[in-house]
């Protein structure tokens, strides 16, 4: 995918404008706050009177982030809940041009793609790879969240093992076997099948209120991998 494929996404998301799907008195900003555009995929910002909120974003996939938010000087200020609980990390299935990245065909350099949802690569993950002799490496984020590559070292043999573990948890190591068909074709992906818990989308985000009630996020920062879409970035109030 292009870098302005990526950027319009992005925008798209989290940078344009949400509109209150019901209409807030002016001193109360909780309510349901949506994209008017009926053409773009469903996403929903709700904050709550308890002070907390969940923001379902859809883009190649589908994820919620839930925590805390508190309003002052013309923001909303979104805290997204600590998560407490270990990974689970659970093996993918081999598929042909699945877990790709840049430079893949290099015969020397193998690819791990940790994902959520769908496709939706997930940053955050830490990964040392082994061979059948016990030699180990570890593998290097790309630009790509979610996708990581290590390179095989000049002694290295048959590729065995993955171990993962959250970027600088210092967890113990979570190990799987490579399966045949990706020693084959030196990649391996995992899906992080809790990672609205422990590694959501954003940490915390600001929201600038408008005068009409909206939302919008001036800069947004994703950390997460979404697929080419729509290019119309044309919000209006539903």
């Amino acid at each position: 995918m292009n870098k302005r494929a990526w950027w319009v996404c992005a925008a798209l998301l989290l940078g344009c404008l949400c509109a209150p799907a019901q209409a807030a008195a002016p001193d109360k900003a909780a309510g349901t706050y949506v994209p008017a555009d009926e053409d773009w995929l469903p996403s929903s910002l709700v904050l709550l009177p308890s002070g907390q909120f969940e923001w379902f974003i859809k883009g190649s996939g589908a994820r919620t982030v839930r925590g805390d938010w508190t309003r002052g000087r013309g923001r909303i200020v979104l805290r997204a809940a600590a998560g407490g609980e270990a990974p689970a990390y659970r093996q993918l299935p081999y598929a042909s041009g699945r877990f790709m990245a840049a430079d893949r065909y290099d015969e020397a350099m193998m690819t791990v793609a940790v994902l959520a949802a769908g496709r939706m690569g997930v940053a955050g993950t830490e990964a040392l790879l082994e061979d059948d002799q016990g030699r180990q490496v570890e593998a290097e984020a790309t630009r790509t969240p979610g996708y990581l590559i290590a390179w095989q070292p000049k002694a290295w043999g048959a590729w065995r093992k993955v171990g993962l573990r959250l970027a600088g948890s210092g967890q113990a190591w979570q190990w799987f076997e490579v399966d045949a068909a990706g020693r084959t074709e030196r990649a391996a992906g995992f899906e992080l099948s809790n990672a609205d818990a422990v590694q959501p989308l954003f940490r915390q985000a600001e929201l600038e209120i408008q005068a009409d009630g909206g939302l919008t996020m001036p800069k947004p920062a994703l950390r997460f991998r979404c697929a080419p879409c729509c290019a119309t970035a044309n919000w209006t109030v539903r």
